[in-house]
């Protein structure tokens, strides 16, 4: 599985003229779905922890999807963002997940660019944090056999760690830029 970039800068104008980003279609649910599986995988991955995920039934061409998959979607995306917003120097928006059946009560174009953009933050850090810095989970056994970092002992210091604390070489904790 491989990550496709998002599209998350749709206008009024899309929806209106339409143009092919106004129209949400069966692969724009796919890169959405995918891209979200891929983040729970990463996200799960770096902080060492099982991200409850429930999977969903592609649509078809001749099948759209419920409000209950779409809510479904945006739960597993919302688990995400909250499982990662508190490793991260600010938050990510928790997505609206409630949405009904009927024309009234569907997700606009706006709403889509809010789960897209979600998704892309996330795995822009993600991109980040992978380069060269290691894990969350890695450094809390590092940290937690040591039992202190720089003399601070550890549950007293883990709730001011940030997604960029690494331990360099000499065992000195540091915040990569």
């Amino acid at each position: 599985m491989s990550w496709i970039s998002p599209i998350y800068d749709r206008v009024l104008s899309d929806v209106t003229t339409p143009t092919a980003k106004g129209l949400f279609n069966v692969a724009d649910w796919e890169r959405i779905y995918n891209n979200a599986e891929l983040m729970h995988t990463s996200v799960g991955e770096f902080l060492g922890i099982e991200i409850p995920f429930d999977t969903i039934t592609s649509p078809t061409t001749s099948t759209v999807p419920s409000a209950g998959d779409i809510n479904t979607l945006l739960t597993n995306i919302n688990r995400i963002i909250t499982a990662f917003n508190p490793f991260i120097n600010y938050s990510i928006n928790v997505l609206r997940c409630n949405w009904l059946e009927g024309n009234a009560n569907s997700p606009n174009y706006e709403n889509v660019n809010d789960w897209e953009y979600a998704l892309y933050v996330i795995h822009e850090d993600m991109e980040l944090l992978s380069d060269g810095y290691i894990t969350l989970a890695d450094f809390f056994t590092i940290a937690r056999a040591a039992g202190t970092v720089n003399g601070t002992v550890l549950d007293s210091f883990m709730p001011t760690l940030t997604t960029r604390t690494v331990v360099d070489t000499d065992g000195k904790l540091s915040i990569g830029s």
